[in-house]
């Protein structure tokens, strides 16, 4: 069988929420699961300049 690695964005309040819902999956016991926390920072002077029509 071949193996596949797959991203999903989940909202809880903690990894173990996290885990606790994909348990409920009956192919949990077969995925290896990693969780990493992303971290988004969103700063205006961070974007592209606003474009300006003349």
């Amino acid at each position: 069988m071949e193996s596949y690695r797959v991203w999903i964005l989940m909202q809880a309040e903690n990894k173990q929420a996290i885990i606790d819902y994909l348990a409920e999956s009956p192919l949990f016991r077969w995925w290896k699961v990693e969780i990493d926390q992303l971290f988004v920072y969103d700063s205006l002077h961070y974007r592209l300049p606003e474009l300006t029509l003349n």
